[in-house]
């Protein structure tokens, strides 16, 4: 018998082999499945099974190959059958298999290569399970494991290619390596809470996976679990790629083998970076680390060329990565050398969450103290409630952008406050406003103050609305050769802000440069952006002065379609400046493409610039978050569907066509500027009242009324 029984094991040991990809190493039978024991047991067979007798319990260690539906006995001549041993049911034609509460443990391939097992319930009394357990059943359906299992070992189901559910009992604490590879029908999986660790390849080829739950417990995922592009990816791990091309789980970047940026900068919540993340990443020149990561996996960058630099801080495992990988490091804190890279990204599902957690209302304007036009005077004071939705807006871009958020300051708020009641008595919008005749002197100093160091705009809903205004910066149109209202937005260096609003004349403080400078290079739009926020001028701010006689190019690619459009001094396809002023931080690149047609959820632009010290390449996703009441045509642009600058009958026919579109449940052929546009009524539908509107409201125009559609529906309320 014990030379059937090793005979097995070897079997078991090629079966096992390494069917392994990229640096996952071999994973082969444990060592001590080969060896006799010393003293021969007494076998006594029951059945299609045989058993070792041991002095208080008995052990199953064979069953026939041409078994059907076994029943292990709880005795064997009259010793507790206790348990199930190495290999023991390898390769039988069993279809099922009862097994009694007096198991209470498996050995490693039990049942592997049981090619007829179709499904099987493990009792609770089993407290431990081993490797290849299941492996190769490929008729197995489901399998019930018991609750006093603490992990499911090496390869248990690899190759159960049945196998459509299986419940994770909650007191496991670790998947091994290869776990349930290739089970290809496996739809769903919840991990639960306590499991600490998941293998390499534990779900690599499942090509049926499409949801998983993994708990905030899991603090190491190994190399591939969930597989790669290049092999043995799950559609769970190519869904996750399309919201982001770096995939992070409770701070450990497990993939980002879809970048195909020249410079990739890792996410401040990532702590550890997953071995193979960047497998194969040809593209790749240089990787910005930030010092919260501790631990780099082996062969994280495999791929790098040898002229790939790691930028991080000294001393952080950033620069112990690059000395152990003979890489160029570069200090991060040396601003003549690091510039043009962008320093923070935000995934999509964080963006969206920020802004559940950060609501705007842009059309309340409320005061704690209501501002006073007439001499002698007084600013007033913005609500606590205007106030924050504003800092809301404002912080959202920053979110987006990388960038901390900014805090209120009551100083900077009584400056702003002054600069709009300026502006407002004035009747004009201008940062150098003379003091009016009957203003005292110590009131007009705030209020200039204010005024000569704040993004200031004119005709705003709402502070919060300005914002908007101040982030497409096109009104008045000279503004987009420096985009400096923008930049004065993103500046990183920005720690405090305030906000003031006096008939429709709206200020920022921006001044404010006390948060310290840990960023270089700002994006807008950035690498995840809402649609419902997508500018019509792209700005990149590289944080120090760019040469100006430098043959400075950029090329825009839309991957969806292969459309680019090249900008540079001597031909552009569009609007292109640079502009070298410390509005914010200097060095901005800016350009327009002409004919874009709109941007919609799922459009992927690549920027690609050259002539600067770093060259810097990046990607931009856009996708909608569900906020269309945020989007910049939702303020100043209401109304003007079709971007003709006029709001009429050829506006309500866009929306009509639209809304028919969307009553046939397709797509509404808008992009989310003109849906924001066209949502006149702020129902967050697009339909014939919307259009019903804008032709009453046209009426009154060619009646000769001189309302805006904003105050025709004031008035409709």
């Amino acid at each position: 018998m014990h030379i059937k029984k090793m005979l097995a094991a070897l079997t078991a040991a090629a079966l096992i082999g390494s069917n392994s990809m990229l640096s996952h190493p071999t994973i082969t039978a444990p060592a001590h499945i080969f060896a006799l024991a010393e003293d021969e047991q007494e076998e006594v067979t029951v059945g299609d099974l045989i058993f070792l007798k041991y002095e208080d319990h008995a052990e199953v260690v064979y069953c026939a190959d041409d078994a059907a539906e076994v029943v292990i006995p709880a005795e064997a001549d009259g010793l507790p059958v206790t348990r199930i041993g190495d290999f023991a049911f390898q390769s039988a034609s069993v279809t099922s298999v009862t097994i009694p509460d007096s198991i209470t443990s498996i050995g490693d391939g039990a049942f592997c290569a049981c090619f007829s097992l179709t499904d099987i319930v493990i009792p609770d009394s089993v407290t431990s399970i081993g490797s290849y357990l299941f492996t190769d059943c490929t008729a197995l359906t489901s399998v019930t494991l018991p609750n006093g299992v603490t992990s499911i070992g090496d390869q248990a189901f690899q190759g159960c290619t049945a196998l459509t559910a299986v419940t994770i009992p909650d007191g496991v604490t670790s998947i091994g390596d290869q776990a349930f590879r290739g089970c290809t029908a496996l739809t769903a999986v919840t991990i639960p809470d306590g499991v600490t660790s998941i293998g390499e390849y534990a779900f690599a080829d499942c090509t049926s996976l499409t949801d998983v739950t993994i708990p905030d417990s899991v603090t190491s995922i190994g190399a591939a679990a969930f597989g790669k592009s290049i092999i043995g990816e799950t559609p769970w791990l190519a869904a996750q790629r399309e919201k982001d091309p770096l995939v992070i789980i409770n701070g450990i970047l497990i993939d980002g083998t879809d970048c195909k940026d020249t410079m990739v900068v890792i996410p401040d919540g990532v702590t550890s970076i997953g071995e193979n993340a960047f497998y194969l990443c040809y593209s790749l020149t240089a990787v910005v680390i930030p010092d919260r990561v501790t631990s780099i996996g082996e062969g994280a960058f495999s791929g790098f060329s040898e002229q790939a630099e790691i930028w991080g801080k000294p001393g952080s495992a950033a620069e112990s990565f690059a000395l152990s990988n003979h890489k160029s490091f570069h200090s991060i804190d040396d601003p003549e050398i690091y510039s043009g890279m962008i320093f923070r990204h935000r995934a999509q599902q964080e963006i969206i969450d920020y802004m559940k957690q950060h609501p705007v209302a842009l059309e309340n304007v409320s005061y704690a103290t209501e501002p006073d036009l007439n001499a002698p005077y007084a600013p007033g004071k913005l609500d606590s409630a205007t106030e924050q939705s504003a800092l809301n807006m404002l912080n959202t871009f920053r979110f987006i952008a990388g960038l901390d958020e900014a805090a209120l300051s009551e100083e900077y708020s009584r400056e702003a406050q002054g600069a709009s009641l300026l502006c407002a008595v004035s009747s004009k919008c201008s940062h150098t406003l003379g003091q009016p005749s009957d203003m005292s002197d110590e009131l007009y100093e705030v209020c200039s103050r204010g005024s000569h160091r704040s993004n200031l705009g004119e005709g705003h809903s709402s502070p919060a609305a300005s914002v908007l205004g101040y982030m497409e910066d096109t009104s008045p149109l000279e503004n987009i050769q420096s985009v400096g209202h923008r930049r004065w937005c993103l500046n990183p260096q920005m720690e405090k802000t305030g906000f003031g609003y006096v008939e429709n004349m709206t200020a920022m403080y921006a001044f404010d440069r006390t948060h310290p400078l840990d960023t270089f290079g700002v994006c807008w739009p950035a690498e995840n952006t809402p649609v419902e926020l997508a500018p019509s001028v792209w700005s990149f701010t590289a944080g120090v002065e760019i040469d100006e006689n430098a043959d400075v190019q950029v090329t825009l690619t839309r991957e969806n379609d292969g459309k680019q459009w090249h900008f540079s001094k001597t031909g552009s396809d569009g609007d292109f400046y640079i502009d070298n002023q410390s509005t914010g931080q200097p060095g901005c690149i800016i350009f327009r493409p002409d004919d874009v047609g709109g941007y919609r959820a799922g459009d992927v632009f690549t920027v690609s610039i050259t002539g600067t010290k770093q060259s810097p390449s990046y990607t931009v996703h856009f996708f909608k978050t569900g906020f269309p009441e945020m989007a910049f045509a939702a303020e100043g642009q209401l109304g003007d569907v079709n971007g003709d600058g006029a709001i009429n009958a050829s506006d309500a026919a866009v929306i009509l066509i639209a809304a028919a579109k969307l009553g046939a449940a397709d797509e509404s052929g808008l992009t989310a500027a003109q849906e924001a546009a066209a949502d006149i009524n702020s129902d967050q539908r697009i339909n014939a009242s919307d259009a019903a509107i804008i032709l009453q409201y046209a009426a009154t125009v060619g009646a000769g009324s001189t309302d805006t559609l904003a105050e025709y529906l004031s008035k409709r309320k």
